[in-house]
């Protein structure tokens, strides 16, 4: 009977049971094989109060910023081992960073060329123009750039001379190539000219030093160099020389002649003919009224593009003696001479008296057999 009394009042009390403290009498819980769980408190918002090590889940956060933990009564967003996700606000398009300490939003961080801008448009990165050219736009560099290394340097390049784009003085130091100029002289440059800008060929009017070689400069023009005796010309009667010319594209503006004897009412002019001996250009008709250097002036600048040419000189006087001179000062366009200059008077004569006018071909050509003594032809550009 004490046996079945006492059974009797355990029963009442373990069914009376109806919740267990997992805290302290769960013992090695496992939920693996639940079709759910749900470990911590959720809701809109967390509380106002939580002790430290409790846990949240707010259902109103943006998606992976739902778990909160709370520290000394003080929830934080769990984002993982780095820590709290800062505020979005302000932030759109930045992307999120770290210094290895703290998260913060921010754009691209670039070098210190300021080449790529990443600044102007959160999110966004582009090449900043202004320092690094497109080949749509015109491009300015103002920064010293070095080509040494490079093959080659090319420039602007075109047919025929420019006819254009040197016309403002923004346009000061343009370069043209042509590509289809006489050899040596086609590279061409926009000059200012005292404000008025042109474009000029670096050979244009260029002022050369005379040169003292053998077989260069002027030729005597008198009968024998050992005796350095004048030359006495006939009149209306050219007397012509060969030479060669090294400086293509150059421009003949001037002429010089020395007179030993002079004759008041004689008058001489001086003249260039291509290889085929046709008149190309005349100076005007100088007096010989004195001795000494007289120079010869051309209207419209000779441009020698071709190797050889003849020049000739003509006096309407049968008195007037001349002979090479030679230029060692101020700057001069060398002619330079043959190896072998030939002297000759040609067959078609000059005519009139004042202006006195070259033929417009030489003709026939009879040589001279005296010895030449090469000391220049010069002309001043």
């Amino acid at each position: 009977m004490r046996t079945f009394t006492l059974l009797l009042m355990l029963c009442p009390s373990a069914f009376g049971q109806t919740a267990v403290d997992l805290g302290k009498q769960g013992k090695n819980i496992d939920f693996s094989a639940a079709p759910s769980t749900t470990p911590w408190k959720m809701g809109i918002a967390q509380p106002t109060i939580c002790q430290t090590g409790e846990a949240f889940f707010n259902t109103s956060a943006d998606p992976g910023l739902n778990l909160n933990l709370c520290i000394n009564n003080q929830w934080l967003t769990f984002t993982g081992a780095l820590g709290s996700v800062p505020p979005q606000t302000g932030s759109a398009g930045f992307y999120l960073r770290t210094n290895g300490s703290n998260l913060y939003w921010s754009n691209i961080v670039t070098g210190g060329t300021g080449a790529i801008d990443c600044a102007s448009l959160p999110g966004v990165c582009d090449i900043s123009t202004a320092l690094v050219p497109m080949k749509a736009l015109s491009n300015v560099w103002t920064g010293a750039n070095d080509f040494t290394t490079s093959p080659y340097l090319k420039l602007k390049l075109g047919a025929g001379d420019p006819a254009s784009g040197c016309e403002l003085p923004n346009d000061t130091g343009k370069v043209y190539v042509r590509s289809d100029g006489a050899a040596d002289n086609n590279l061409w440059v926009c000059e200012s000219n005292s404000g008025s800008p042109r474009w000029r060929r670096p050979m244009d009017g260029v002022d050369f030093p005379a040169m003292k070689t053998v077989d260069q400069g002027h030729f005597w023009l008198g009968n024998d160099a050992g005796t350095s005796a004048a030359g006495t010309f006939n009149a209306l009667q050219p007397r012509c020389w060969e030479f060669a010319h090294n400086w293509k594209g150059s421009q003949l503006r001037k002429a010089t002649i020395i007179v030993d004897t002079a004759d008041a009412e004689g008058v001489a002019t001086f003249s260039i003919y291509s290889a085929e001996d046709n008149l190309i250009g005349q100076s005007n008709s100088v007096d010989t009224e004195t001795t000494g250097v007289i120079t010869f002036t051309f209207a419209t600048p000779l441009t020698l593009t071709d190797a050889t040419y003849t020049a000739c000189l003509a006096t309407t006087s049968s008195t007037v003696q001349f002979r090479a001179s030679s230029l060692t000062t101020g700057g001069t366009l060398l002619l330079r001479g043959l190896s072998k200059p030939r002297l000759f008077i040609p067959s078609n004569a000059a005519s009139g008296s004042n202006p006195l006018v070259m033929p417009p071909a030489l003709g026939t050509r009879t040589g001279l057999g005296e010895l030449l003594f090469p000391v220049a032809v010069v002309a001043e550009p």
